[in-house]
């Protein structure tokens, strides 16, 4: 599929540009890219000018994995009891391995990216734990200002139920101006880095949009920050590891859903009784 593009104006062709796009490079060229494919590259790139915001030093932002560490035992009496308490993950399984990486949304295999999100309750959220589970919550600041596209500018909200419309009738394409058509085809981009992960998610669905994630990287922005689609927060997704630093870990648990409540853990202990 392809879609008409004006180069020179630097206009998207219609509401639907980011699906064309999306659908050519995932089942027709995906690394030599088509026309079509190279001039919707190039509005994007154009019209995120019109998004691009500044992440400021000290931002705070948190990441969340499911699960948490137990202390060490120690010795009591005649036998050997194992007291132990549930703490957060270390800050070093907290943070991405620099040399690997699952594919994600905006990152390929092997090339990692820091994803954050910008309150706690998103951060936890978007890993969609279940009721007691726990969850290994770190908390961090950017350490420098941070040039980001921001996705989630856009007029057509996200309500997470796949019903919403992010696009017009065909009757009504030809009223619509460039900068409606623009929005439009933000929104889909927003929704696309959005979609929450799934371990049976075909890998292919994350062509799209590692290529736009590629696309910012090498025009010099940080990273992007977009909608959460389950939670009212956002996400943030920044290129290098470096620019966020971790300062501290804590550990949450799931104590109600619906509505989705936690409260954070802190003294909780295990005891295993060894026989003599």
């Amino acid at each position: 599929m392809t879609t008409k593009q004006n180069n020179n104006s630097k206009r998207f062709g219609n509401a639907w540009a980011y699906l064309f796009f999306s659908d050519t490079v995932q089942t027709e060229y995906r690394y030599i890219h088509s026309k079509g494919t190279r001039e919707f590259l190039d509005v994007v790139l154009a019209t995120s000018r019109n998004r691009g915001m500044s992440l400021s030093k000290d931002t705070e932002c948190w990441r969340a994995q499911l699960g948490s560490a137990k202390t060490a035992g120690v010795t009591s009496g005649y036998g050997v009891t194992h007291f132990q308490k549930d703490i957060p993950y270390s800050p070093e399984r907290m943070q991405p391995l620099p040399d690997r990486a699952k594919e994600g949304r905006a990152n390929p295999k092997g090339i990692p990216f820091l994803y954050l999100s910008t309150n706690i309750q998103t951060a936890i959220q978007e890993i969609r734990p279940w009721l007691g589970t726990n969850i290994s919550v770190a908390h961090f600041r950017t350490v420098r200002d941070l040039k980001i596209v921001d996705c989630s500018k856009n007029i057509h909200k996200l309500d997470g139920t796949g019903s919403d419309s992010l696009g017009p009738g065909l009757d009504k394409q030809e009223t619509l101006s460039d900068h409606e058509i623009e929005e439009y085809a933000w929104s889909w981009i927003d929704r696309a880095f959005s979609m929450p992960i799934d371990p049976s998610d075909d890998k292919a669905d994350y062509v799209p949009t590692q290529i736009l994630a590629e696309l910012f990287r090498a025009e010099g922005y940080d990273g992007i920050i977009y909608n959460s689609l389950l939670a009212e927060g956002k996400n943030v997704a920044l290129f290098d590891l470096n620019s966020a630093k971790l300062s501290d870990c804590k550990l949450y648990r799931v104590i109600n859903i619906p509505p989705f409540e936690f409260q954070e853990v802190h003294q909780e202990y295990e005891s295993v009784f060894a026989e003599e």
